[in-house]
């Protein structure tokens, strides 16, 4: 053991299952957590409802009481429902922000003090890099990342000289169980306009590496699409410009995980 612990939300599949599985081989006490307790190989398994501040502090309590600090947290788990926002049933979003933005905010409330009382800690949250430039067809997913992004640099800001750390990182679109419906949905096409979709286990190798090692401000995943989206998120309008032709990209992208899917389906 490395003598550091670890509580990483979402960590039932996608990317929070790759971090555990990789924080767990460098040494770390983990905690992984998801909605329902994850089968994953972790120090300790527990079920965590992010939108419940009693869960959050049941579970960050539990940390401090087993291993005696808590150094890093990890915010991954997220929801997203792709469409135009008009056709979307109102009690997605207040579940939108509940979990991506909410959930967040509740966990890092409660574990700062322990931070701040050690005057060590990182805060992660993933984000997107619709977080940085507004994604038509995804408008309630953009919408939550913007602001969980927006309280990130904020909040960097306030803990500067106190020895805890955050992080915001911003990933294109990853391979994640997240995505499988907005393979069938024409609206999400803007979502699939990237070069690749990455995998989970190389944003995971990004956020156990880089991000704990050299606790930058902000990472974009890949740089260069990140570069793009900035130029978008400073430039709005540009959206409007780019949306054909991205859209047309993205409805190609689309097609072709349709059909990889379709091959997988047929050679079982």
């Amino acid at each position: 053991m490395n003598g550091r612990s670890a509580l990483i939300t979402g960590a039932g599949g996608g990317i929070g299952r790759c971090v555990v599985k990789r924080l767990m081989a460098a040494g770390f006490s983990v905690m992984a957590t998801d909605v329902a307790a994850p089968d994953t190989p972790a120090s300790w398994g527990r079920a965590l409802d992010v939108t419940c501040p009693d869960a959050w502090r049941s579970a960050i309590d539990g940390i401090v009481g087993r291993w005696g600090r808590l150094d890093v947290l990890m915010n991954i788990a997220g929801v997203a429902r792709a469409g135009q926002f008009v056709d979307i049933d109102r009690g997605e979003i207040d579940r939108h922000f509940a979990v991506n933005v909410s959930g967040p905010m509740h966990g890092v409330h409660i574990a700062l003090p322990h931070m701040l009382a050690s005057r060590s800690g990182h805060i992660v949250n993933v984000g997107s890099l619709a977080a940085v430039a507004p994604v038509p067809g995804i408008a309630l997913y953009s919408s939550t990342k913007f602001a969980l992004r927006g309280f990130t640099l904020a909040l960097a800001t306030e803990l500067r000289g106190s020895g805890v750390a955050v992080t915001a990182v911003h990933p294109d679109l990853v391979d994640t169980p997240m995505i499988a419906d907005q393979i069938d949905q024409p609206e999400a096409a803007y979502s699939f306009s990237g070069p690749r979709v990455l995998s989970a286990d190389e944003v995971a190798a990004v956020l156990t590496t880089d991000v704990l090692d050299r606790r930058p401000l902000e990472l974009f995943l890949p740089p260069s699409r990140g570069l793009m989206c900035r130029t978008v998120g400073a430039f709005p309008s540009i959206t409007t410009a780019l949306e054909p032709i991205l859209r047309r990209r993205g409805l190609a992208a689309q097609a072709e995980a349709r059909a990889r899917r379709a091959e997988t389906f047929g050679n079982r």
